[in-house]
């Protein structure tokens, strides 16, 4: 209500007399510049904080060493590790973020992928693959790698090959019992 009537009164300077009854024993110059000064501070506080919430402070690792400090950014290592995960054959997509929590460093990773035989193993060794390479490349020590299958797509060319070698087994399973019989 407060922070309302003194930018009314800053936009429209000349009402201030409609508030003369509340300060009629004070110097209507000295409130004028009050109130215009406060108007003035709420507008800069609302455009500053406007260009700060778009601003993105990157986060860093610091390794120190002998010879001084090391600072790799969450997002260098973000794209370490999508540069691994590209190659693989059956994820189609990723989303990659490393952040700090209890002191430890973490990631998490959003996945797309193709449905394929033994998916919790493949991820698996994924996460180990990850682990060892950035400890191979940065020296960072990553304590827990989050992976999330957001989408898991069974019209893909795996689950086709698959159900293809299955249907085949069978066939010369049944073909060997047969021919035992005989």
């Amino acid at each position: 209500m407060m922070s309302s009537t003194v930018l009314y009164i800053a936009i429209f300077p000349e009402k201030i007399d409609i508030y003369s009854n509340y300060l009629e024993y004070t110097n209507f110059n000295i409130i004028k510049i009050i109130i215009i000064s406060i108007a003035l501070f709420y507008i800069i506080m609302s455009i500053s904080k406007v260009f700060f919430v778009f601003s993105r402070d990157d986060k860093n690792v610091k390794i120190s060493n002998k010879y001084g400090d090391i600072n790799i950014s969450f997002s260098a290592i973000d794209n370490l590790i999508k540069a691994l995960i590209i190659n693989i054959d059956f994820i189609k997509s990723a989303t990659v973020r490393t952040y700090i929590k209890k002191n430890n460093i973490n990631v998490k990773i959003d996945l797309n992928v193709d449905a394929v035989r033994s998916l919790s193993e493949q991820l698996k060794d994924l996460q180990d693959l990850i682990k060892k390479e950035i400890k191979h490349k940065t020296s960072i020590e990553i304590q827990n790698l989050d992976i999330k299958v957001k989408k898991l797509n069974h019209d893909s060319k795996y689950v086709y090959e698959e159900k293809y070698v299955e249907e085949e087994n069978n066939e010369k399973n049944i073909e060997n019992d047969f021919s035992e019989v005989k």
